[in-house]
Formats: structure tokens, sequence, C-alpha cells
């Protein structure tokens, strides 16, 4: 059985990218294409005593909306690390990681690109820490 993914990214050619490769591994991918459309459906599932992801994958920067990281600091008010895991991807350099992990010790950071198979290999680990 795949995971149930939640992606959140700005740039259509990448979401699409991403739901079609992860879709080929067997999981089940959901699009948001900004951090509020995100933050909605999983309080409101949450709310409901629904469980929408395993799993959100967001990218860091979302261009003029709230960013990866606040998106998460939001989420994490109502639903817990141990219900729901994050995944962050990054192109920006290794000091803004850093300065992001201090904040957010428990999510990890991969810097963009990432092939397919790789990203896959990740989400699973995150997921099997919960």
């Amino acid at each position: 059985m795949g995971l149930r993914i939640g992606i959140v990214e700005d740039n259509a050619v990448i979401s699409e990218m991403l739901q079609a490769a992860l879709q080929l591994s067997g999981n089940e991918v959901v699009i948001y294409s900004n951090a509020q459309e995100c933050i909605n459906a999983l309080i409101s599932a949450h709310w409901q005593n629904e469980k929408l992801h395993d799993i959100v994958l967001t990218d860091l920067d979302l261009g003029q909306s709230i960013d990866g990281a606040e998106m998460i600091r939001r989420v994490r008010q109502f639903i817990p690390a141990e219900e729901l895991a994050f995944l962050m991807m990054s192109g920006h350099d290794l000091v803004e990681q850093n300065l992001l992990r201090q904040n957010l010790l428990d999510i990890r950071v991969l810097l963009k690109p990432i092939k397919p198979s790789e990203l896959l290999k990740e989400l699973k680990r995150e997921v099997a820490k919960k």
C-alpha cells in the first residue's frame, strides 16, 4: 500500500512532475497550490477526525504566499508531529537550511533538485519515524 502524500508547491510544472512520479510508485497524491489551501484542508479534516495524508511535502519558498516553514508552524498549532509528518524541499543554500532547522528541529530539508526515487525513500523514512 502506498503513502497518502500532500504536496504544496507553487510551480505547477514541478507539482505535476512530482505527482506523476509518486503516483507511478503507487502513492495517493493531492496537490495544493499554496500553503493556505493546505492549512485549511488539514485543519478541517483534523476537526472531523479524518487524516488526509501520511506526510506533506512542501517547498520552502512558495512565492507570494506563506512559506513552507510558516505553514508547518501553523498546522502544528492544531496537529502534533506524531500525527502528521512533514518533509521540506529547498533550492536555498545550506546556511538558510541550517537556520530553518533551528526553528523546526524535526523537519528534514532536502536540497533540490532531487531524484524521484530518492524523494520516495525520504518520504517513507519520515513516515516510518512517526
